[in-house]
């Protein structure tokens, strides 16, 4: 198996972006890897959810959540495109949150297996720690990956798209 990298997008500016988005996939891998280093660049709360959408549908998603934040952990199920929680502007200065999704078979004709680890960060007691399982009811190759959609992101904000192929 091998890993290549197939773009980054940096948030150069502070224009902050309300999403992050990777078109016009190749179909010459076998799986999805997208890294994510965000901040908040708006909104109050210490921590902020994005949302993921494959080929423009933020639909056909189930899940499985489990979570931590430093003094309790649950676990939650739901019918929609949970994403990374990513590090608020109360949050300690220059903080990012990180995130990967790993996506199965992004080319096939099955339904879709993804899952999400993520870790905000700050220099306090409450952090949060997500693990997600993922499916997709849906078929299509994917060919688009956007994240993004419920704050904007900051300045210095980071995503990567790796393909990961047979070889």
């Amino acid at each position: 198996m091998g890993m290549q990298l197939i773009e980054t997008i940096e948030v150069t500016d502070t224009s902050a972006p309300l999403y992050l988005e990777f078109a016009n996939i190749d179909q010459d891998g076998v799986d999805l890897l997208v890294t994510l280093s965000a901040r908040a660049a708006s909104g109050t709360p210490q921590y902020r959810s994005n949302y993921l959408w494959l080929n423009g549908l933020s639909s056909g998603f189930s899940a499985i959540r489990l979570s931590g934040n430093g003094s309790s952990t649950s676990s939650t199920s739901a019918s929609n495109s949970y994403a990374p929680t990513m590090t608020g502007t109360s949050a300690t200065a220059s903080t990012f949150a990180n995130a990967q999704y790993y996506i199965s078979n992004y080319t096939s004709s099955e339904n879709k297996a993804i899952a999400l680890d993520s870790v905000t960060e700050n220099n306090g007691t409450t952090v949060f720690m997500l693990i997600d399982a993922y499916q997709w009811a849906n078929t299509d190759a994917i060919t688009n990956v956007k994240i993004g959609g419920s704050t904007t992101f900051a300045q210095y904000s980071t995503a990567s798209l790796y393909k990961i192929t047979a070889d």
